[in-house]
């Protein structure tokens, strides 16, 4: 899926994993039926900010409200992170 949506200079394809190691890196994913048609990677530094680094829907389930989910998914996760009560 990364290949397919993102530029050759964009993609991640060969450090996906890489990227996911980092510290105060995360992924989520949405799965329908067993495969994943969409995710999120996201960060948040040390700092009072968080920044998507990435997000994909396949074409089939665009306009469905799965971005939105996964951002939606995202800010929540790392909301405790940024905000601590």
């Amino acid at each position: 899926m990364e290949k397919k949506l993102f530029p050759k200079r964009e993609s991640l394809t060969i450090s996906f994993d890489e990227e996911l190691e980092k510290k105060n890196q995360s992924l989520l994913y949405i799965q329908i039926h067993g495969q994943v048609v969409g995710y999120s990677m996201y960060a948040w530094p040390p700092s009072l900010s968080a920044s998507i680094t990435k997000l994909a829907v396949k074409e089939k389930y665009r306009r469905q409200g799965h971005g939105e989910a996964l951002l939606e998914a995202a800010v929540k996760k790392v909301e405790p992170e940024l905000c601590p009560a």
